[in-house]
């Protein structure tokens, strides 16, 4: 019989499973002439990685008490922001996964991503419409961070020669359509683009931000691993309490896309089939 706890737990894996899938199936569908595209990648993200590491801290509070579960006031007061929450989920890691611990370790880019969803998460989602009512807080332009990440993305995978190449292209592209001024459009970095950057930006969001999904995905791979040991610890307390209904899913069958490989995360697309 599976009874209330599994199928809560099933339904939330599910929600940040479909948020995570969506927004990186939304970072392939960006346009740079699209502002609102970017926002619709981050709002799921930011969804999908909160609740992800909500239910690996909550699934180990269960463990270590006896299957009770936090209050909501604890889960609200203790976490308000990803980059907590992922400090946390790493202390869970390396207490139940016997794995190098050098692999809960975010590389330079995974940190810049994560740290901007982390702020879209608590605040920075508002900076348009703070901007437009002229608010007098100052914080962080959502796009502006993106921009910052696509840059760096764009350095670390794209070869030195496939860059030398591009730049070459672009230029040849504005000389034969005589294409040397202003558009009417800003980049996200807020500044008006001449048509060499309009090209350029469009080149890197097309190509990149699947290399920004495959960040994102091997910074979430060991998770997996995680996943099956505490699903583990879970089944060993219910024998030992007598429990006869499982009490969580095998979560990291909600999530088998986290084994890709960065090649294969790059290749795909669509992360909803």
């Amino acid at each position: 019989m599976l009874g209330a706890s599994f199928q809560q737990f099933t339904t939330e894996a599910l929600l940040a499973s479909a948020s995570l899938r969506g927004g990186l199936t939304a970072l392939n569908k960006c346009k740079y002439h699209d502002k609102g595209s970017f926002y619709n990648a981050f709002f799921q993200l930011s969804t999908g990685l909160e609740r992800f590491f909500k239910i690996i801290y909550v699934v180990q509070f269960m463990i270590e008490n006896e299957f009770h579960k936090p209050s909501y006031k604890l889960l609200r007061e203790k976490f308000n922001d990803i980059l907590a929450l992922h400090e946390t989920a790493v202390a869970i890691a390396e207490n139940y996964n016997n794995r190098n611990n050098n692999e809960w370790k975010l590389n330079d880019e995974q940190e810049l991503i994560l740290t901007m969803l982390s702020e879209f998460g608590k605040e920075t989602r508002y900076y348009n419409l703070n901007t437009i009512v002229e608010d007098k807080k100052k914080i962080n332009n959502p796009l502006e961070q993106w921009n910052e990440i696509l840059n760096a993305c764009y350095w670390k995978h794209i070869s030195a020669n496939k860059r030398e190449k591009l730049q070459t292209e672009i230029i040849e592209w504005a000389d034969k359509n005589r294409l040397y001024g202003y558009t009417y459009d800003f980049g996200l970095d807020g500044h008006i683009m001449t048509h060499i950057d309009q090209r350029m930006l469009n080149w890197k969001i097309i190509k990149v931000s699947p290399c920004i999904a495959s960040e994102i995905i091997c910074m979430l791979q060991p998770y997996y691993f995680l996943l099956v040991s505490l699903r583990d610890a879970v089944e060993l307390r219910e024998i030992q309490n007598g429990i006869n209904e499982p009490q969580v899913p095998y979560f990291h069958e909600i999530f088998p896309y986290f084994l890709l490989d960065a090649s294969r995360a790059k290749k795909r697309r669509n992360w909803m089939d």
